[in-house]
């Protein structure tokens, strides 16, 4: 009953907006799939996994159920394990599973089909195991079950998304450090891990002949400085400018510079230019070139960055909106460029043939934004769809966690998202709330721990210094 729960308002709203949403880029990753053309730009492992859902049934809305069926699971066993750790009681839970039952958050993407939610939905169990590890003073990894499961999660987050590289390596050595009694396990999860993604890279490598992800997606940060130095007419070298303007001409590096987006910039190159790729020369003329320009490239990397720690940053850089469009020319397209090897079947369902109601998630944000709604406006810019929240309920639960004297337990159950954080902030293209998405399944899990840490401060404080303010039945159990 409580699946249905949790499940039931994802479904009414797939149902009104079928056949859901499949994320642009990976749109890509069904069509070279189904062209026999992989690429490793997006996840593999979910484009083989999502493939007979998305392209071998009648609609691509079959997936839906796939995707709102490992949110629900995931959830449920997060709920239930907080629940058995004593985190919470009945009360507690119930009121867990309505909100993430009925968030406008996890509504709405739970509809956006791409290996981006599905690692965000990922992490919430991986973050309750680490959970699990602390309560347990490291004895969970005596259970075979626990090993395989947290193993497993590590690999798929790994293979979901390449940032969470940093995931599996801080978590691993973190517990390693900590855990001495369960070394030889945690080693013997770091092993099979290894081997894992290296039988991974081999298969989509070497035998499926995938074309590799481009190094460019490294260079958001570096472009965008680069850029901004011509956009102000900064000073650059020659020889640097030589360099530059075979990647793009200077006009180009003015014109396709924005603030708050670093894509134009990293894609928008010419016949006859170089594409952006992380190398010797770029990194040697990148680093002469913020050595004269360094007020110039702080700006810009604060810029494009900012919306992850400002609360109150411009709504109309969420590209919520966009990640609710119809991209149908993302899949024609790239069907065109493989050779039309892509079914009519399939072809036919990205014609634009869409209900009214498929068309409401992407204005939903702007509308109720724009029209200044108290507390319904303000609780989606600052609570719902806020890029910045993530962080912040990450230092008042470190402040608290500090007062708490459990300053430790906290980071490490943080670890996760964390690390989410670090990586965006370092290679992040846009700001767009798709990408801060990555940590939302979590939050309520951080709330939870937080409010927990809250309550037996203040039921210390009054058991030392006001216990007549405690119930009675607290006092006798004192």
């Amino acid at each position: 009953m409580d699946m249905l729960v949790l499940a039931l308002p994802s479904l009414i709203v797939w149902g009104m907006t079928y056949p859901g949403y499949i994320q642009a880029d990976h749109q890509n990753t069904i069509a070279d799939i189904a062209s026999g053309s992989p690429s490793e730009w997006h996840s593999l492992l979910w484009g083989y996994l999502a493939f007979p859902f998305i392209y071998m049934t009648r609609s691509f809305g079959v997936y839906g159920l796939v995707q709102i069926g490992i949110f629900t699971v995931a959830v449920m066993y997060s709920l239930c394990k907080m629940k058995e750790l004593g985190f919470y009681g009945r009360k507690g839970y119930r009121i867990a599973l309505l909100c993430f039952a009925l968030c406008p958050t996890y509504v709405l993407y739970n509809l956006l089909y791409s290996s981006d939610v599905v690692f965000a939905i990922l992490l919430l169990p991986l973050t309750v195991q680490i959970v699990e590890v602390m309560t347990t003073v490291g004895k969970s990894f005596e259970r075979f079950s626990f090993c395989l499961g947290f193993g497993l999660l590590l690999y798929c987050e790994y293979e979901l998304r390449k940032n969470a590289v940093l995931i599996a390596i801080v978590v691993i050595t973190v517990l390693f450090c900590i855990y001495k009694k369960q070394r030889k396990r945690i080693g013997a999860i770091a092993a099979c891990l290894l081997v894992l993604t290296g039988m991974s890279s081999f298969l989509f490598s070497h035998v499926l002949k995938a074309e590799p992800s481009p190094s460019q997606e490294l260079m958001s940060v570096p472009v965008q400085q680069v850029a901004r130095v011509y956009h102000d007419g900064g000073k650059i070298s020659k020889e640097a400018d030589k360099y530059f303007q075979s990647i793009h001409d200077k006009e180009v590096w003015v014109e396709s510079y924005l603030p708050f987006d670093a894509d134009p910039v990293k894609f928008n190159y010419a016949p006859g230019k170089k594409q952006v790729e992380l190398s010797s020369d770029f990194i040697k003329f990148w680093a002469e070139t913020g050595i004269n320009n360094f007020g110039e490239y702080v700006s810009a990397y604060l810029d494009l960055m900012k919306p992850y720690w400002q609360i109150t940053s411009t709504p109309s850089t969420q590209f919520i909106d966009t990640d609710f469009m119809d991209h149908d020319i993302y899949t024609r397209s790239t069907c065109q460029k493989m050779g039309n090897k892509c079914s009519d079947e399939y072809l036919n369902q990205f014609k634009g043939h869409y209900t009214y109601m498929r068309s409401v998630p992407s204005k939903l944000y702007n509308k109720i934004e724009s029209m200044g709604i108290p507390v319904i406006s303000d609780s989606f810019n600052l609570i719902f769809f806020d890029r910045a929240l993530p962080l912040w309920l990450f230092v008042v639960g470190c402040i608290i966690a500090y007062r708490m004297r459990c300053l430790r337990k906290f980071v490490i159950m943080s670890l996760p998202l964390l690390c989410i954080l670090i990586s965006l902030l370092a290679f992040s293209p846009v700001a767009a709330f798709r990408y801060s998405l990555q940590m939302y399944y979590v939050l309520p899990l951080l709330a939870i721990w937080i409010y927990r840490q809250y309550k037996i401060g203040l039921h210390e404080y009054l058991l030392v210094s006001r216990p007549a303010l405690l119930p009675k039945e607290a006092n006798r159990t004192s």
